[in-house]
């Protein structure tokens, strides 16, 4: 009986420490949602900045003679796009491996450890490398 006691306090504690790095990431996750995000906004403001001022321009030359615009004004629309879609991609990854690591976290402090191992399985923002050595982790402890 002290054995069995004895293993799920090892366990527990295990886990705990397991919740702990999950939690480390957790806060430098939200750091790269929140420059993502602010990235996100810089370049759609940008990109809305730029598109106003070719709309601009181009009413300009139709008003002084239907002179066209050069197209090389027009080239800077596409940086601009892929950088916010590229931007935005990245803010929604990182708000998805925040929820995956909430998950794991909550299944951790209500004490449910195969769900703990399952959830940790599953995590969206970890490299196939740290995601298997957290599983091997996960795995001895609750084995």
């Amino acid at each position: 009986m002290r054995q069995a006691t004895d293993h799920a306090e090892a366990i527990k504690g295990d886990v705990e420490v397991l919740a702990a790095i999950l939690a480390q990431e957790r806060k430098s996750h939200c750091l790269i949602r929140s420059l993502c995000f602010g990235l996100f906004v810089f370049s759609f403001l940008l990109l809305a900045c730029a598109m106003a001022f070719i709309g601009f321009i181009f009413i300009q030359s139709v008003n002084s003679g239907g002179e066209t615009t050069s197209p090389m004004i027009l080239q800077v629309l596409a940086p601009l796009s892929a950088a916010m879609i590229g931007f935005f991609v990245s803010w929604c990854a990182a708000h998805n491996c925040i929820n995956s690591i909430d998950r794991s976290l909550y299944a951790a402090q209500a004490q449910k450890y195969q769900l703990f191992a399952g959830f940790v399985s599953e995590l969206q923002c970890t490299s196939k490398k740290k995601r298997d050595i957290l599983m091997e982790m996960a795995g001895s402890v609750i084995v």
